[in-house]
């Protein structure tokens, strides 16, 4: 019974051993390193003229969890692009750690954030092999610092960052944000210029149809943008829009002419309060917006309920003393979110023939509960004496015929060069002498106006035809000569 009692007692003694053994086994860890992965910040803003190329430095210590192990390290992946380095093969590790220097050359066009792994270290050890990855963080080059949030070209708010809210915003209002951010590559690198879209977009499906808008601008290498040039992005609020808070995600997206890129991204919340009583003229025209012999006029005016309720109360009126308008109705309207919100009001005015010439303002006031003033609106009539009217009109007339009179005669004096260019082209080919005459003629143009031209005729005879006409002169006179000294011989 004892010597079975010793056996069970050795047997559990060799295996309590085998653990402990195992238990105190040295392991090689990276000092610091969560999961024994080492990462490489990079900071492209240290990258100078046309540099392709970023090199950093880092050291890592290795230690020992029990005793002192013989380490012997290689790299054995890298991905391309990215070159390591280690400063040494081999390092005897303990529990006060190991030093090791890894130099990696990393490129340029990384994009922000982590880079996964980009190459590894083996570890070699008591028959153990292990593997530490190592990766980078590459900097935001863009930073978006602040964004400002304008109401209806009123400063509300300045946001710095997520979960921020806007407030106090109604249908219908425009909203203007001025982004403000800095470009963090050094001004002496030739490829730091930045290609910057900045955008907002609503998590709100009846919102997102109106609500996706996008800027793009540029950022040079080591300037700022502050939104005094550029750097806006402005939407309009939907009319229909309900009361409530919404979630707007606003986005700045740059990229470099490595092409890495670079992003960041607020949530933040627009809240829409809509007034209880929100009366607006929406619209007022008059038509003709002069008149002079015919006075009638017609005044069209739209009313539109924004507010958060109905109004059963609601009014118009459309006044101006001196032109005899005086127009009242009342009305109701539906609440902002209807469709059926608003109310379009039509009247004719008769003008008095002996209204004297001016200009006339038309004003619209809409009210609610019938006398509590929600908008107003004005309109301007120009008014002419109609004997004036007239006067305009024929005077207006007179200059057109002047005008196409004017076009008339440079017709005419273009027509009198043409042709007397065409007859010296022809004097100079014949050789001959062309004997001119003046001659009047009437030239009717398109507008019915009549000029005098002068054009010049070819004579139809020609030098040998008046030496032929002296010689029969002569003849005959030679003739008749003869004739006579015969009369006169037969008389004696």
């Amino acid at each position: 019974m004892g010597v079975e009692i010793i056996k069970h007692k050795l047997i559990l003694s060799l295996v309590l051993l085998i653990l402990l053994v195992n238990i105190v086994k040295a392991d090689v860890i990276v000092d610091g390193a969560a999961a024994n992965t080492v990462t490489f910040s990079v900071d492209y803003g240290q990258l100078r003229d046309n540099s392709r190329s970023l090199y950093l430095t880092k050291s890592i210590t290795l230690k020992s969890t029990a005793g002192t192990e013989n380490v012997t390290l290689e790299v054995v992946s890298v991905n391309s692009d990215y070159v390591l380095n280690l400063d040494k093969s081999s390092a005897v590790v303990g529990a006060e750690g190991a030093v090791v220097g890894l130099n990696l050359k990393v490129p340029v066009n990384a994009n922000e954030g982590k880079s996964g792994v980009v190459a590894r270290i083996k570890a070699t050890y008591a028959g153990t092999e292990k593997v530490f990855d190592i990766d980078t963080d590459v900097g935001d080059m863009l930073e978006l610092r602040k964004v400002y949030a304008y109401i209806n070209d009123v400063e509300e708010k300045a946001i710095d960052g997520d979960g921020e809210s806007v407030k106090y915003i109604n249908p219908k209002d425009t909203i203007k944000l001025r982004f403000v951010m800095d470009n963090h590559f050094d001004e002496d690198y030739d490829y730091g210029e930045m290609d910057v879209t900045v955008s907002v977009t609503s998590d709100d499906s009846d919102l997102s149809k109106d609500i996706d808008e996008e800027a793009d601008f540029t950022i040079k290498a080591g300037k700022k943008l502050d939104g005094t040039d550029e750097g806006f992005l402005i939407f309009d609020i939907p009319e229909k829009a309900e009361d409530g808070e919404y979630e707007f995600t606003i986005k700045a997206e740059g990229k470099d002419e490595n092409k890495a890129k670079y992003k960041t991204e607020w949530k933040d919340y627009f809240k829409i309060e809509r007034k209880d009583n929100d009366i607006r003229v929406d619209s007022l025209t008059v038509s003709p917006t002069e008149v002079s012999c015919f006075r009638k006029v017609q005044i069209t005016s739209k009313v539109v309920n924004d507010g958060g309720i109905n109004q059963q109360h609601a009014a118009l009126r459309i006044v101006n003393e001196a032109l005899g308008i005086n127009f009242n109705e009342n009305f109701a309207l539906n609440k902002g979110t209807a469709d059926t919100n608003y109310a379009i009001k039509q009247t004719w005015a008769d003008l008095d023939r002996n209204l004297k010439p001016g200009t006339y303002t038309i004003e619209a006031k809409a009210f609610y509960d019938y006398t509590q003033l929600g908008d107003a609106r004005s309109v301007q009539l120009v008014v002419k004496d109609c004997a004036t009217a007239k006067e305009e009109a024929v005077q207006e007339a007179q200059n057109k015929t002047v005008d196409d009179k004017g076009k008339a005669i440079d017709e005419v004096a273009s027509t009198e060069i043409t042709n007397s260019q065409t007859q010296a082209n022809l004097n100079t080919q014949a050789g001959k002498e062309l004997a001119a005459e003046n001659i009047r003629a009437n030239i009717k143009t398109d507008s019915g106006v009549s000029m005098i031209a002068q054009t010049r005729e070819r004579s139809p005879y020609n030098a040998d035809d008046y030496l032929l006409g002296m010689i029969v002169v002569a003849v005959v006179f030679v003739i008749a000569l003869i004739v006579m000294c015969v009369v006169l011989l037969l008389r004696d």
